[in-house]
């Protein structure tokens, strides 16, 4: 699992945490066109 999902131990910060970088990949692919 990568480190920055690791990061500190509030699950519900880790939780925000991977959905903003979960929503920042889908926009990347989005802006891809994959």
């Amino acid at each position: 699992m990568p480190s920055y999902i690791m990061t500190g131990g509030n699950i519900q910060i880790e939780k925000s945490k991977v959905q903003m970088i979960t929503e920042d990949i889908a926009e990347m692919i989005g802006l891809i066109g994959a």
